[in-house]
């Protein structure tokens, strides 16, 4: 049946191909429709409408609100599809057919409508804007100010300028003189600034770039009528998807367009070119190729089209899959390199933002090409492109061409997965990086989880019949990964149900228009599309893992030890209500970053412990479970910078204890008096290194500048705190020091000297600069504390498991001890300021390479700063619950030995529970501060944090089901 299914839908595009105007089975468009309305032409000496039953859908189609059909997927469909609509009844003004009441009353009702629509739109990073949608709406309104119908709205002015500026980088005369131009498609945007005379050659068949709406404002404004662009106009609405009822589609023909995605998509998901019918593939290859060959090696949407990179790469994978041998090197001359988004593919000459769904589409024909193995570089260059646009947002990545992220998360499965097989194959002339395999394995695991995390209950993904396929599609893709096996049993239960959610609808009876998920203008559906992706999900299955794609799986990952693992992890109370598959695949994620955190905690400490190697277990995971909680907001290189900042922090923790805490008192002060020096000399360092700083011929990074004349040549590029620190501490360092000096430099300049830091605003380095100081001071002052702590004699008026001692005379209360010493110890503080870098350089857009700050008010950064000490103390709280008893035997100063637990006399037990009194106050005051936050600052961000505060806070629960510290102190419980 499926094959059957599937063979019809290929004959269909064969018999529709009309010989001149070529086929298109995209859904009507009302904005289009609304267009080809206002064509009329004068006849024996009277103005008349040519189609009249286009107009009446613009009335029969109004809503009672006023607007027209947004077709509920995004708000720009309803505000558009309301301006053509408001134009199209201006037009009609005067005609004796429609009376003058009637036109303004509706007018009104949509002037009021539009108001409303447009005071909601959103123009930030976020939204879904269709192509060229801020260049035609300023061009619409302005078109309806002049017909006196005026309409306000916040982002008016802006948009206005964005158009003026488009308007400014558009070369009319090379139009004019014949070259091809994207704006040939949206010439009713450029009314008023175009001689519409001089547009005549750019006709293919009588249409603009096989849009309706631009050859009617082509016909509408050229001086002397075209016969040609009417008869075209007359063809679609009789040809097109609305049979003769007035509708057209926003596009028409799109005959290679369906004919490669639809082929492509068929072959690539198990039918066999018998099953398609060896007939009609044949004359789909003899189409594409011909076109091919007509354009270069380049191929449109449609005949006669503007080659572009996406239709090039889908018709060179048809023609390699139908087992004609075609290399891929014409389609490297629409590749390009920029300084936003490094080398990739365009879709069209001169776009605004790169595709990345034209990109993956580019990867794939490069691995089926005939010169595939000849082309490592270029596979890998795109495939870093592809990894990047994903780390920038992976809960949010989208394309231009589409609404749901589905789509492009199924081609990243299908390129990527194309390119690890290639590799596997061990012929490429020059094989990608490991960096670029492992970053590409990260990337498709990450989407399979977030794939099976949002299926719906009845099956489907967001609803949609055809956002569903490519789901499964994708799934089945990823799954040849050897480290999904431990979830397999979830994957097939997942495909399972989105196949059964997909059968219903391959019943005879059901005949269900396709849904609007695709962008051009408007949004659109394709019928010849929706059937395709369905009939390939419901065929394709798991591929043979190639032998060579099993070296990818982390080193000693073994599912006992993940199904164990696991088991500890769902006792934490924030994964009560997550999946046990869930938790092993966060676990399994994690490992996926394991080599690479060991390699960077060995650059700063190269000798790793053994407990060190424990942490390693289990930090990838707090960081990709966190992240998992909130929807995965975090790319995986915030994820690797914090799980190295968690791992560097745990190290610090070690060596201080273990090491530091053997020195004299007295050393431990001189260490805390030279730590501004220390990071003076670090800053010193990290500047010489950079681009903008002559060069210094030092051959030892650990040893400090040795003469104040080189000082004084970089006087300008160091902060006046951290000279003064440097200048004012020159006393020789003792020997017995030198190598705590060269641990903490090393750590500090690890933090420091990364990208991150380095881009960050001046703000924010000064917040990161004084965190990491007071982290190591308060590492120092804390082993002084417990030194003082160890000479007190213990209490001797109870038995010593029931007993603790109390500090002293100390020098602070226990609430101003867990706010600044105790929680800065933590980490907590200064991994909070490095995170706040991160989020300006890896999640929010840079202009011009200027720093981008995540924290737009000084109320959000006062916020964020309580924030990070009501987190800091929190953890603090939860570590000294677990840690009473490890603590007491190592004299490790602990909140219960302040003096506000003085008069407590219930024990360990109830001391305790004390603290954990404490530590819930300090949680109600954590979520109190997030929740002022929240309307502060934009979503990703938010949700960034709340990542961090997950992460943090699992720690703290770990800790309450087990003591994750073991002893380090010599002489102590080993």
């Amino acid at each position: 049946m499926l094959s059957a299914l599937a063979a019809r839908v290929v004959a269909d595009l064969v018999d529709g191909n009309d010989c001149d105007y070529g086929i298109g089975s995209m859904t009507c468009s009302f904005y289009d429709t609304a267009w080809i309305s206002m064509v009329a032409k004068t006849i024996d000496g009277r103005k008349t409408w040519l189609f009249p039953s286009s107009f009446d859908l613009v009335f029969d189609q109004q809503n009672t609100d006023g607007s027209w059909d947004d077709h509920g997927s995004v708000e720009t469909d309803g505000i558009l599809n309301t301006v053509a609509g408001m134009l199209a009844l201006c037009e009609h003004r005067g005609d004796a057919a429609y009376p003058e009441s009637e036109l303004d009353d509706r007018l009104s009702r949509a002037s009021y409508a539009l108001a409303q629509r447009l005071q909601r739109l959103k123009l930030g990073s976020a939204a879904i804007l269709p192509v060229g949608f801020e260049m035609l709406l300023p061009a619409l309104l302005h078109l309806l100010q002049a017909r006196g119908v005026e309409v306000q709205f916040p982002a008016g002015a802006v948009l206005m300028e964005i158009l003026k500026k488009k308007l400014a980088r558009v070369n009319l005369e090379n139009i004019y003189a014949g070259k091809k131009s994207t704006i040939l498609h949206s010439l009713e945007a450029f009314i008023g600034h175009i001689d519409f005379d001089r547009l005549s050659q750019h006709k293919v068949v009588g249409s603009m770039m096989a849009s309706p709406a631009s050859t009617a404002a082509y016909l509408m404004n050229v001086s002397t009528w075209d016969d040609e662009a009417e008869a075209y106009l007359r063809h679609v609405v009789a040809a097109g998807t609305g049979t003769g009822s007035g509708g057209v589609p926003s596009a028409f023909p799109s005959t290679y367009f369906e004919m490669s995605w639809v082929v492509a998509t068929l072959l690539e998901n198990g039918y066999s070119q018998a099953d398609l019918g060896i007939g009609n593939l044949e004359v789909v290859r003899e189409t594409l190729a011909r076109e091919l060959t007509a354009g270069s090696g380049l191929i449109g949407f449609a005949r006669f089209m503007e080659p572009d990179a996406d239709d090039t790469a889908k018709s060179l994978t048809v023609l390699n899959l139908l087992g004609t041998a075609v290399a891929s090197t014409k389609l490297l001359s629409l590749a390009e390199r920029s300084s936003t988004h490094g080398f990739h593919f365009v879709t069209y000459e001169a776009e605004r933002d790169a595709s990345i769904t034209t990109n993956c589409n580019c990867l794939t024909a490069l691995c089926t090409g005939s010169d595939a193995n000849e082309h490592g570089d270029i596979i890998e260059m795109t495939m870093r492109f592809l990894c990047n646009a994903w780390k920038k947002d992976p809960s949010g990545i989208r394309d231009k061409w589409h609404i749901s992220p589905y789509y492009p998360m199924m081609l990243l499965s299908q390129s990527l997965t194309s390119a690890l097989c290639l590799w596997a194959e061990g012929n490429m002339v020059q094989e990608p990086s490991t960096d670029s395999i492992l970053d590409g394995v990260i990337l498709l695991y990450q989407l399979l989880l977030r794939m099976l995390r949002c299926q719906e209950e009845d099956g489907s993904w967001s609803g949609k019949r055809e956002i569903t396929a490519y789901a499964v599609i994708a799934i089945s893709r990823i799954a040849v990964l050897p480290m999904t096996l431990s979830i397999l049993p979830q994957i097939s239960s997942s495909l399972e149900r989105g196949r059964a959610y997909l059968r219903q609808y391959l019943e005879p009876s059901t005949k269900l228009d396709p849904e609007h998920i695709w962008i051009e203008k408007v949004t659109y559906g394709s019928r010849n599309l929706s059937q395709a992706f369905l009939l390939a999900a419901l065929k394709c299955s798991i591929p043979d893992t190639p032998p060579r794609l099993l070296e990818l799986a982390p080193r000693g990952l073994l599912h006992r030890t993940i199904a164990k693992q696991s088991i500890f992890f769902s006792q934490l109370p924030m994964f009560q209500n997550v999946p046990r598959w869930s938790l092993q695949a966060s676990l399994v994620e994690g490992s996926l970053f394991t080599s690479r955190l060991r390699d960077r905690c060995n650059e700063v400490f190269p000798q790793t412990s053994k407990s060190i190697e424990k942490h390693l277990a289990y930090i990838p995971f707090t960081w990709t479970a966190g992240n998992d909680l909130h929807g995965s907001p975090l790319g995986s290189d915030v994820l690797l910078e914090m799980m190295v900042i968690s791992a560097l922090a745990y190290e610090m923790d070690e060596f201080v204890e273990k090491e530091v805490s053997k020195l004299p008192m007295d050393s431990v002060k001189a260490l805390k008096g030279h730590v501004s020096r220390l990071f003076a000399e670090i800053e010193i360092e990290v500047a010489h290194s950079s681009n903008d700083m002559p060069r210094h011929s030092s051959s030892s990074n650990d040893k400090p500048p040795q003469s104040s004349s080189y000082l004084g040549r970089y006087l300008r590029y160091i902060p006046l705190g951290s000279l003064f620190a440097f200048l004012s501490q020159r006393e020789s360092v003792d020997a017995n020091l030198h190598r705590f000096h060269v641990a903490f430099k090393r750590f500090f300049r690890h933090i420091w000297a990364a990208p991150y830091v380095r881009h960050a605003t001046e703000y924010e380095q000064s917040q990161l600069r004084t965190a990491l100081q007071d982290y190591l001071v308060a590492h120092l002052t804390q082993t002084e504390d417990s030194h003082r702590l160890a000479q007190q004699q213990p209490p001797d008026n109870s038995e010593k498991e029931m007993s603790n001692k109390i500090c002293a005379a100390p020098s602070q209360s226990l609430f101003s001890w867990v706010h600044s010493t105790s929680g800065d110890h933590t980490a907590g503080p200064f991994a909070v300021a490095a995170f706040i870098c991160m989020m300006g350089h890896f999640m929010l857009a840079t202009d011009a390479g200027n720093p981008n700050s995540c924290l737009p008010s000084a109320r959000a950064r006062y916020i964020v700063k309580d924030v990070s000490r009501r987190l800091a103390a929190l953890c603090r709280l939860h570590n000294d619950v677990a840690s009473v008893d490890r603590d007491r035997d190592e004299d490790n100063l602990n909140s219960i030995n302040f003096p506000e637990f003085k008069d407590h006399d219930r024990g360990y037990g109830g001391q305790k529970a004390e603290l954990r009194r404490i530590a819930d106050y300090e949680r109600k005051c954590l979520e109190g501060a997030m929740a002022e936050l929240n309307p502060l600052v934009e979503d990703k961000v938010f949700n960034a944090l709340s990542v961090f505060i997950s992460s943090a806070d699992m720690y703290g629960e770990m800790y309450l089901v087990r003591d994750m510290t073991p002893p380090v102190k010599q002489g102590k419980s080993e």
